[in-house]
C-alpha cells in the first residue's frame, strides 16, 4: 500500500472516532443534561393533549435526529475538501463559504426541524430548545471541522490557526 494511501486511512480513521466521539457526546451527555434542564429547572408546560414526559421524548428523538444531521454536515466538510480542492490553490478556494454553507445547513436544519416538531409549550419552552439544538449542532460540527479540515481548507473554519510550540 502507498503512503498516501495510508495516510488517508489514518486520518480518515482519526476523523471517524473523533466525529463519533463527539455526537456521542452530545447525545449521551448534552441531551440527557438539557433534559433534565427542562424536567428540574425549567418545567416545561405543554398545551393542551400532551404530557410533559411526551413532549421531553419528542424533544429527546429530534435531538438525536438533529446531532446525526450535524455529524453527516461534518462529514460532509470532509468529503467536499478533501476531493473537491486542490493543495495547490488553497489561498483562493473560497474554504469559508464552502464550511458556512455546511455549517448552516446543520443549524438551519436544526432551527426548521425543531419548528416544524416540537410541540407547543407555554412560555418560552420551544425557543429554549431550539437553543439547545442549535448548540448540540456547533458542538458536533464546529470541533471535528476544525480538527479534521483537509489540507486545501484546513484555516477556513472559523478560530482554525496554526498552533504555535
Amino acid at each position: 500500500m502507498s503512503y498516501a494511501i495510508k495516510s488517508f486511512l489514518k486520518q480518515t480513521g482519526a476523523f471517524a472516532l473523533v466525529t463519533i466521539f463527539f455526537t456521542l457526546l452530545t447525545l449521551y451527555g448534552l441531551i440527557t443534561l438539557e433534559s433534565l434542564i427542562f424536567e428540574d429547572y425549567f418545567s416545561v408546560v405543554p398545551k393542551a393533549g400532551t404530557t410533559q414526559q411526551e413532549w421531553l421524548e419528542n424533544f429527546n428523538f429530534v435531538g438525536v435526529v438533529l446531532a446525526l444531521v450535524a455529524a453527516l454536515c461534518a462529514v460532509g466538510w470532509a468529503i467536499t475538501g478533501y476531493w473537491f480542492y486542490r493543495i495547490k490553490r488553497w489561498k483562493s478556494t473560497g474554504g469559508r463559504f464552502l464550511w458556512l454553507l455546511w455549517f448552516f445547513g446543520a443549524a438551519l436544519f436544526s432551527f426548521f426541524t425543531a419548528m416544524l416538531s416540537a410541540f407547543e409549550v407555554q412560555d418560552s419552552g420551544n425557543i429554549l430548545a431550539m437553543g439547545f439544538y442549535l448548540l448540540n449542532a456547533i458542538i458536533i460540527y464546529w470541533p471535528v471541522s476544525i480538527l479534521f479540515s483537509p489540507a486545501s481548507v484546513k484555516y477556513a473554519p472559523y478560530f482554525a490557526r496554526p498552533v504555535s510550540v
